[in-house]
C-alpha cells in the first residue's frame, strides 16, 4: 500500500531537492540564522550579541545553532547541509508516526495511512528542507516519543530508554522552544503503561535539563537569553487575524479534508471502546491533537508566524487518524482507497508548490547580479545590512542585524529599533540588501539591475551609500 505514496513522495523528494541545491533563500530568511550559528560554533553564546556588533537576536534554540553553525564551520556559508538537516528531520517524524501508529494498532495499514497523512500534508511540503528549526526540533522529540512505544513482544521501557528519550526531549525542546508536547505524551504514556517510576523520572529529567540549559545560557549571555526568549518575543503583538490566516491556509488544502474526515469517522462511527486501555490511548491521541492544534493557533498569533506552527499537529493528526481508523472496520478495509486518496490530493497540492520551484529558479540570475553589483561597487572589508544575509555572503561581504525582523517590523523593544536607525542615520554601513523599494534610507541610492526584478517571487533592492553609488550614466 505504501507504493500509493510514491507520486507524493516523489514530488516531495524533488521539491526538497530544488530547495537543497538552490544557493540563495527559499523566501524563508534561512540565512538569518547564520550569525548565531558561527557565534555558537565558535564557542560564544548567540544570545550575548543583541545590543552590540554583530547586533544578533536569536529567537531559536542553541542546540539548532549549534548544529547549523557545525556545517557552516565544515563547509562554509551556504545554505544546503541546514536544508538536509531539516529533510533528515522529516524522515525521522515521518518513520516516528508510522511506529507509533503501528505499535498501538497492530496493523500495517494504519501505519501505512498515518505516513500518508504527514507525506501529503500542506505545512510538510511548504515547510520541507528549508533551513528552520522545526523538522530538526520535531525530529529529535518525535525519534524520542517512539522510543516509548513497544508492542506487548517487544521489553518494556526502561531506565536506560527513559534516559535516551529524557536527551532526546530536551534536543526537540533546545531546538525550538514550543516543542514541549512530546515529552508529557510521553509521560503519560509511560503513566498509562505502569511505569509510573519511569514517567515520573521521565518527566522531572526532561525538566531539569531544559531548565539546566536555560540557566546556563542565561548566565553565559548576561541575562540576554531570558531577555530575548522571554521579553522580546513575549511582547511581540499577538492578533487573532493572523492565527486564521494560518489555519485557513491548512484547512483549505483537500489532504487535509481527507485526514479530517478520517478522523471525523473514526470518531463519530467507530465501534465503542470497552477495554480501558484502549480508551486510554485513544484519550492520549486526541488530547495530544486538541493540545497541539491549541498551541499552534495561540502561538501563530505573532507576527512572523507561517504554516509551519502547525507541522506538530500535523503529526498529530497522521497519529489520531491512523489509531481511530482501527475503530471503524469498513473504514480499515478501505484503507487503500484513503490513501490513495490522500496521495492524489497531496500530489495536486506538490504540483502547486512546483510552480513556485520554477519563478524560484527563474529569479536566480537577478539575485546573482545583485551579488556581483554588491561585491563590485563595495570594497572588500565593507560591511552592510542584508534582509538576506546569503546575498551579502555571495559578495563576500560581512553583515550585521540578523534577525533584523525584531530591529525594525516585528521591533517590541525602543532600544533595539533605535540601533537600527541609528545605523541608517550614521551611514556607517556601505549597503543595505532590502526587500522593500522604500525612501527610508538618507545617503543611500537604489542601484537598478539590468535582469528585470523577480516575477512572482520575492524581490530585492540593493542601496549603496552615496559616495559608492555608481555615476547615473554608469548604472546598469
Amino acid at each position: 500500500m505504501l507504493g500509493l505514496l510514491a507520486l507524493p513522495a516523489a514530488l516531495l523528494l524533488l521539491i526538497s531537492l530544488s530547495r537543497i541545491v538552490y544557493p540563495f533563500d527559499a523566501g524563508n530568511y534561512e540565512a538569518l540564522v547564520w550569525d548565531s550559528a558561527q557565534l555558537s560554533a565558535s564557542g560564544q553564546n548567540p544570545y550575548a550579541h543583541a545590543l552590540h556588533p554583530p547586533f544578533v537576536v536569536a529567537p531559536y534554540g542553541y542546540l539548532y545553532y549549534l548544529l547549523v553553525g557545525l556545517g557552516l564551520k565544515l563547509c562554509g556559508l551556504q545554505l544546503w547541509a541546514g536544508r538536509l538537516l531539516s529533510f533528515a528531520g522529516l524522515l525521522i517524524c515521518i518513520w516516528s508516526v508510522s511506529r507509533i501508529v503501528r505499535v498501538i494498532t497492530g496493523s500495517g495499514s494504519a501505519a501505512a495511512v498515518a505516513a500518508a497523512v504527514v507525506v501529503t500534508a500542506w505545512p510538510v511540503a511548504v515547510w520541507a528542507s528549508l533551513q528552520r528549526p522545526d523538522f530538526v526540533g520535531l525530529g529529535f522529540a518525535f525519534a524520542g516519543l517512539a522510543l516509548l512505544f513497544r508492542t506487548t513482544s517487544e521489553k518494556p521501557v526502561g531506565w536506560r530508554t527513559c534516559l535516551a528519550a529524557t536527551l532526546l526531549f530536551a534536543a526537540g525542546f533546545l531546538c525550538k522552544m514550543t516543542i514541549l508536547l512530546p515529552f508529557l505524551v510521553g509521560a503519560v504514556r509511560l503513566y498509562q503503561s505502569g511505569r509510573k517510576r519511569e514517567a515520573l523520572g521521565l518527566f522531572l529529567g526532561t525538566l531539569a535539563l531544559i531548565g539546566a540549559a536555560m540557566l546556563l545560557l542565561n548566565a553565559t549571555s548576561g541575562g540576554g537569553y531570558f531577555w530575548q526568549q522571554f521579553e522580546v518575543l513575549g511582547q511581540m503583538k499577538a492578533s487573532p487575524r493572523v492565527a486564521l490566516r494560518w489555519l485557513r491556509a491548512l484547512l483549505v488544502a483537500p489532504s487535509t479534508w481527507v485526514a479530517l474526515a478520517i478522523l471525523g469517522f473514526g470518531v463519530l462511527s467507530g465501534r465503542p471502546v470497552r477495554r480501558s486501555e484502549e480508551r486510554a490511548t485513544a484519550a492520549l491521541v486526541l488530547g495530544y491533537l486538541a493540545a497541539a492544534f491549541g498551541l499552534a493557533y495561540y502561538t501563530s498569533m505573532r507576527g512572523g508566524s507561517n504554516v509551519n506552527y502547525y507541522l506538530e499537529a500535523t503529526l498529530a493528526l497522521g497519529i489520531a487518524a491512523g489509531v481511530l481508523l482501527t475503530r471503524t472496520p469498513r473504514l480499515l478495509e478501505r484503507s487503500v482507497l484513503l490513501t490513495l486518496a490522500l496521495a492524489l490530493t497531496g500530489s495536486v497540492q506538490m504540483a502547486r508548490l512546483g510552480r513556485g520551484e520554477y519563478f524560484r529558479w527563474k529569479s536566480l540570475p537577478y539575485y546573482r547580479e545583485l551579488a556581483q553589483t554588491l561585491g563590485e561597487q563595495t570594497p572588500a572589508d565593507a560591511l552592510c545590512v542584508s534582509t538576506n544575509p546569503d546575498v551579502a555572503a555571495a559578495a563576500g561581504r560581512t553583515f550585521h542585524f540578523a534577525d533584523f525582523m525584531f530591529y525594525d517590523e516585528l521591533a517590541t523593544s525602543d532600544t533595539l529599533r533605535d540601533l537600527l536607525n541609528e545605523a541608517i542615520r550614521s551611514r556607517s554601513y556601505s549597503a543595505f540588501v532590502w526587500g522593500k523599494d522604500d525612501a527610508r534610507f538618507p545617503g543611500y541610492q537604489r542601484v537598478p539591475m539590468r535582469t528585470p526584478l523577480p516575477d512572482r517571487y520575492y524581490p530585492l533592492y540593493l542601496y549603496l551609500r552615496e559616495d559608492l553609488a555608481p555615476p547615473q550614466s554608469e548604472r546598469r
